[in-house]
């Protein structure tokens, strides 16, 4: 859901003074910091990196034309893996939560 904020467990607790928030304490002054931790928590749809000459994952190759048919491959295995495994994506994590809430 790339039109929602990212968050994990480490970034929620406000009264956790972990790295993630040092970071945010960083980032209101430093805007080379707000790049980084907008760049967690402002994910796109889709994320596709060269791992060997990027380790970082800091240049996303989703929209680079050249890899287009390898990120389909990708996703047709990714969508045959979800269909076997009974995972209907972001609406089961959608409707899980919901139930929690009850």
């Amino acid at each position: 859901m790339p039109e929602k904020d990212y968050h994990n467990r480490f970034m929620m607790n406000p009264n956790d003074k972990n790295l993630w928030h040092s970071w945010l304490q960083k980032a209101a002054t430093a805007p080379e910091a707000k790049k980084l931790t907008d760049r967690i928590v402002k994910r796109p749809p889709v994320e596709f990196y060269d791992l060997e000459n990027d380790p970082y994952e800091l240049n996303n190759l989703a929209d680079d034309p050249s890899y287009q048919q390898k990120i389909n491959d990708y996703r047709v295995k990714l969508k045959a893996w979800m269909k076997q495994q009974g995972d209907t994506g972001a609406d089961m994590d959608i409707n899980h939560h919901k139930k929690e809430q009850h």
